[in-house]
């Protein structure tokens, strides 16, 4: 009985995550739009937040990063999600918020499209 509290607690407790993760993600390109803050310093603003949030992360759950070149591999990531940041804030300071937000959610479908296209994964594969 308690295993099964613990469970749906959890489970509750992911959920309102989720749902908070989904209004800070979906607002701020309003946000960036009318914030009257060079480009750059919100992206690096942002990306400093990220890095105190996940090094807190990583100390409070005691996680060792020296599995196959994590950190590495954590680097690169970043400079990946600096660049994507970066073109999204230009894009929302030149174009209309709707257009900004249409290309920004339409990529993870076009890497889809090339992902099947490169690969061996067939839809029929995925779905089985």
């Amino acid at each position: 009985m308690e295993k099964e509290q613990n469970s749906s607690h959890k489970v509750l407790t992911g959920g309102i995550l989720v749902i908070i993760a989904m209004i800070i993600f979906g607002s701020y390109g309003l946000l960036v739009r009318f914030i009257q803050a060079d480009t750059i310093l919100l992206v690096w603003a942002m990306q400093i937040v990220g890095v105190v949030c996940f090094l807190a992360y990583l100390l409070r759950n005691r996680v060792l990063l020296n599995h196959h070149n994590m950190l590495g591999r954590i680097f690169l990531m970043t400079v990946f999600v600096v660049i994507a940041d970066l073109s999204f804030f230009m894009a929302l300071r030149t174009t209309t918020v709707s257009t900004a937000v249409f290309v920004k959610f339409l990529m993870p479908i076009i890497l889809v499209i090339f992902t099947f296209r490169s690969s061996e994964i067939t839809l029929k594969k995925l779905l089985l």
